[in-house]
């Protein structure tokens, strides 16, 4: 499977290692794995490392690509608002 994750953290901060991690453990399992800042159009996965890094246009979706993200809490509208 090919998957992409979709990563806007800066380098060493704790979404980065998730996606590291997550790259790291999904390449192991033997998936080909890629981590970028947007969207891929070629993949069969594009998971966003957080729902905040995902955008609000139908062009940043591709209908072939199953699109997932990381969500840990809603504790307020604006994340309520987002799902």
């Amino acid at each position: 499977m090919r998957i992409n994750i979709v990563n806007l953290d800066k380098d060493n901060w704790i979404l980065t290692k998730f996606a590291r991690k997550l790259h790291y453990n999904l390449n192991r399992a033997g998936h080909t794995v890629f981590i970028s800042k947007k969207a891929k159009k070629n993949v069969d996965i594009n998971h966003y490392i957080i729902f905040l890094f995902q955008k609000e246009n139908k062009e940043s979706y591709f209908l072939n690509t199953i699109n997932t993200t990381m969500l840990t809490h809603v504790n307020d509208n604006f994340r309520y608002n987002k799902i």
